[in-house]
């Protein structure tokens, strides 16, 4: 099978079956990726072993503690020898056989960009002609179906690693990214299914941690002046939760803001509060990208 000068990454933890489906679609695309490394989280070895037995070619690794998906990219993006990296969940794959293919074009025709946004549907959804066909460049993507230029990742850090990310591992990267000059181009011919209905999202553990999380990423990176503006975004991220009615969750985020602050304070690193307002300007305002 052909191949290309691409690394594809995927984070998983305990869904065997899942992980096992992703792997079989990105070996099945045409051309593969050069290679397939994965990260198993939590000293999972039941599931690394699995999956070095279905696939021997795969290079698996496993942490012992558990660093979340952001923790497990860094891994991966560390030991990916290719200097275009695709990151996967172990519930998401590309629609399209030809997705490596497709990217390795646009990394060709867009050096400028330094992350690539893929256009992700979930269960229930579907990609047709009514998306947007136009590409963007943009603040934010999403790590179950993206592509990194590794040396700007590695220039930048990398994730924070949290057991519970949501709300904070791509947003904290995107805005340091942006801080330094890198660009996100968001390419809707990169297609990615992410096998979820987000229903995990009601739970208590994961509703908090996004509360958390909310206040977590302005604590590390806003400059002193723009914390009202990370005051807000917290207040509105409680009031969104407030509306999906996970009550059990705000309260448990709440509790968690301060210890969260100080386990996690080794992190803090304002950035230019010019670069984060304008990367609250790009969020909301996208520009066209010009082929």
């Amino acid at each position: 099978m052909p191949t290309v000068d691409i690394s594809a990454i995927v984070v998983a933890y305990d869904r065997l079956d899942l992980t096992l489906l992703t792997l079989g679609k990105l070996e099945r695309c045409i051309p593969a990726p050069d290679e397939i490394l994965v990260h198993v989280d939590g000293n999972r070895n039941d599931i690394a072993d699995r999956l070095r037995d279905a696939y021997p070619e795969i290079n698996v690794w496993v942490n012992e503690s558990n660093v979340g998906p952001g923790g497990g990219r860094n891994v991966l993006l560390g030991k990916a020898k290719h200097s275009i990296i695709a990151s996967f969940d172990d519930d998401s794959y590309p629609v399209d056989a030809d997705f490596f293919a497709r990217l390795e074009r646009l990394a060709n025709d867009h050096p400028e960009a330094d992350v690539f946004a893929a256009s992700i549907k979930e269960r229930g959804q579907v990609h047709d002609a009514s998306d947007c066909c136009t590409p963007l460049w943009v603040a934010d993507f999403v790590g179950c179906g993206c592509a990194y230029r590794k040396a700007f990742i590695e220039r930048i850090g990398g994730y924070v690693p949290l057991p519970v990310a949501y709300g904070m591992e791509e947003a904290d990267l995107a805005l340091r990214l942006h801080a330094n000059g890198g660009c996100i181009l968001f390419a809707p011919e990169l297609r990615v299914f992410h096998d979820t209905d987000l229903s995990h999202h009601s739970s208590p553990r994961i509703a908090g941690g996004n509360i958390a999380n909310a206040a977590l990423l302005p604590f590390l990176r806003y400059p002193l002046y723009l914390i009202p503006v990370g005051v807000f975004q917290f207040v509105r991220k409680v009031w969104d939760t407030a509306r999906r009615k996970r009550i059990t969750g705000i309260l448990h985020g709440i509790r968690m803001v301060v210890p969260h602050l100080i386990r996690n304070r080794r992190w803090r690193c304002p950035v230019d509060g010019r670069s984060v307002l304008s990367f609250l300007s790009l969020r909301r305002h996208p520009r066209i990208a010009h082929l």
